[in-house]
């Protein structure tokens, strides 16, 4: 239906985060670098979502929204970018999820880093 969300949506307090999954299989002439399935499904998801927080007098933002896509691959890009109420939405290598910051291929090395900074600077007070 129109209003069904794709993908797995977590909210806390007044952050949403949505996951949208998909499988990219290689072709014959090369490895895959599509991503227009993922895009539009994660498009779809985002216009369901404004359109109930609209319904019950809540706004999402495009400048506090961002997208991180989490894969191994090289060379990935959205060549539509991905709106909120027709607002291109920041392609970012990284973000913050609880406290957590998840990087586009799932390393810790962004997120050790910050906590060792965080810990130095208690230590250095």
């Amino acid at each position: 239906s129109k209003n069904k969300i794709p993908g797995d949506l977590q909210g806390f307090a007044d952050d949403l985060s949505l996951l949208v999954t998909t499988s990219m299989k290689p072709s014959k002439a090369g490895p895959a670098t599509d991503i227009l399935p993922l895009r539009d499904a994660t498009q779809k998801g985002l216009n369901a979502i404004n359109r109930w927080c609209k319904s019950v007098g809540l706004k999402l933002s495009a400048l506090k929204s961002h997208v991180v896509i989490f894969t191994h691959r090289k060379n990935i890009t959205i060549k539509d970018p991905i709106k909120i109420g027709g607002k291109p939405i920041d392609v970012v290598s990284s973000t913050k999820f609880l406290g957590i910051t998840l990087d586009s291929k799932l390393n810790w090395n962004e997120h050790v880093t910050n906590q060792i900074k965080k810990c130095k600077n208690i230590l250095m007070q």
